[in-house]
């Protein structure tokens, strides 16, 4: 495992996103990529230069709350009464950052109390992962960003692990599947 420090040749040299995630997939990465963009923070999260998961500060219980709504038409125990457990286990008071790991305890603990299956888990990071790096990769050019080492994934599991550029391209075809209709559509959530 190659841990990486800002200190050393700055694997973040120029300002857009997508290249920041090659350079860290490149290096082999530890740690967690914080990107500021406005007043939306992005977390995502690497462990030997491969994606593990990405969230962002644009309500992440709202996200997952949404897929797990959506994941519960083949998944019957992700009824309401357990989304609503799950909120009030896993939601982070406002003024506490956790660099967008909340969520991900929460898929966890999903799998671990077998809520859901291993598998089920997986497809739920990966599906809010992806979520959240298509908007990422819209994103032109930043003014703030930094990769912060984070040991908090040695304190739980890590459910999986993703190939970082063809889980990018992925969201690529996505994206433009998604701008082949415009102007008729110009948002995911119409």
């Amino acid at each position: 495992m190659k841990s990486l420090s800002l200190n050393q040749k700055n694997p973040l040299e120029n300002n857009y996103p997508i290249n920041f995630l090659h350079q860290l997939a490149k290096v082999k990465a530890d740690g967690c990529l914080e990107v500021v963009y406005g007043n939306i923070t992005y977390w995502i999260h690497f462990k030997q230069g491969h994606l593990i998961y990405a969230t962002n500060s644009i309500d992440p219980f709202e996200r997952l709350e949404r897929h797990l709504r959506y994941f519960s038409t083949n998944i019957p125990t992700l009824n309401s009464d357990l989304r609503t457990q799950v909120r009030v286990k896993f939601e982070p008071d406002q003024n506490e950052k956790d660099l967008g790991f909340s969520d991900y305890k929460a898929v966890l603990w999903l799998v671990q109390k077998k809520y859901i299956t291993r598998n089920q888990g997986i497809d739920i990071i990966e599906a809010l992962s992806k979520e959240v790096l298509e908007t990422y990769l819209l994103i032109s050019e930043v003014k703030s960003k930094s990769l912060i080492a984070v040991s908090s994934f040695n304190k739980f599991s890590v459910l999986c692990h993703f190939e970082t550029q063809p889980f990018i391209n992925n969201c690529i075809k996505k994206i433009e599947q998604w701008q082949s209709f415009h102007p008729q559509v110009w948002s995911s959530y119409q």
